[in-house]
């Protein structure tokens, strides 16, 4: 399965996710090279890291 960055984020912006690079709150996403931490809209306190290695693995960590 190969994992496309450039779909994440279009996915994101779909689900009026809004990219903010300094201020993480909730339903925003920021992106830092090949890492993506998105802070879901529903949750106070979790937030979760999406880290691209290559087109075909990544790691997804609670943050």
């Amino acid at each position: 399965m190969i994992i496309d960055q450039r779909a994440i984020l279009r996915r994101l912006a779909e689900l009026q996710y809004a990219r903010n690079d300094q201020a993480f709150q909730r339903g925003t996403f920021r992106v830092r090279g090949e890492v993506i931490d998105i802070f879901p809209a529903e949750s106070d306190d979790i937030a979760l890291r999406v880290e691209l290695f290559d087109e075909e693995s990544g790691t997804i960590v609670v943050i």
